[in-house]
């Protein structure tokens, strides 16, 4: 019941779609989209971790007394 309910509205990508998905990295899906984020997220908190002026640490001091 749960799966008819989930695939109500379901339409599979078309051909175009997938083409245009291998040949330029397009977005075809919502799961597509969800990993596409993740992965410009991981990328850009690579960046603040550990980038040339090191921004995380610019801008945020440590707390060394372990209070807020």
């Amino acid at each position: 019941q749960l799966w008819l309910k989930a695939l109500r509205d379901f339409e599979p990508p078309s051909s175009t779609n997938m083409v245009d998905f291998f040949d330029n990295n397009a977005v075809v899906s919502v799961e597509g989209l969800r990993q596409l984020i993740v992965l410009e997220l991981i990328s850009y908190q690579k960046y603040i971790d550990g980038g040339e002026f090191n921004t995380g640490n610019r801008f945020y001091t440590k707390n060394t007394y372990g209070d807020d």
